[in-house]
């Protein structure tokens, strides 16, 4: 577990919910991590590492992407969360900066709005997002969306997570409750403990 979730330590979602004065009205968060506005576009053969497919190099056309986000967005509303949508300031999209409860970052100083938020949580989604590691780190009950064929070394890195669904899926089939158990604290004194022992050796 890197140090810079050592900061969470003892910490409380009431806590720093109160810190951050974020009031949930007794709703569960929900992070939409949005998907970018437009397609993602392979550079370069080399990023696939395998004889690539049309579909592997493409994400394709961004609009059903953003419309999902939304679409499920208000879904989780429907049944008791506040959506908070977030989005890098670099992919910014104007369309979608009306939306309630929209936040931007481009800020990667430590700690973060965006950790503290995954933190807060019940449930995050994303589109092949990165913001998975941290939601799984912190035990949050995270859902990966996908709708085209990855690079195959990509397709590992979900895989690991199992936590993917297709974008076709029906809203209603999907579980949406928080996990109820989560070991992060133990996590944290367990790398801490790793930590001490590397220095008390060398």
């Amino acid at each position: 577990l890197l140090p810079n979730f050592w900061h969470y330590e003892n910490q409380t979602k009431e806590q720093l919910a109160k810190e951050t004065e974020l009031d949930l009205k007794g709703k569960k968060l929900a992070i939409c991590f949005l998907p970018r506005p437009r397609e993602i576009i392979t550079e370069s053969w080399k990023d696939v590492r395998y004889t690539p497919s049309k579909e592997t190099i493409r994400t394709g056309e961004a609009s059903k992407y953003l419309k999902h986000a939304i679409d499920f967005a208000s879904h989780l509303t429907e049944n008791g969360y506040l959506v908070v949508f977030k989005q890098r300031s670099k992919n910014r999209n104007e369309t979608l900066k009306h939306l309630p409860n929209y936040i931007e970052d481009d800020n990667f100083w430590f700690p973060s709005i965006p950790l503290d938020l995954t933190f807060l949580s019940d449930l995050c989604y994303g589109y092949r997002s990165s913001s998975i590691m941290d939601a799984k780190t912190f035990g949050r009950k995270y859902i990966d969306f996908y709708k085209t064929d990855f690079a195959p070394i990509t397709e590992e890195i979900f895989k690991h997570y199992n936590c993917s669904v297709n974008m076709n899926t029906k809203f209603e089939d999907m579980d949406i409750n928080p996990l109820s158990d989560n070991d992060f604290q133990t996590k944290i004194i367990e790398s801490k403990n790793i930590i001490k022992k590397y220095f008390d050796e060398i």
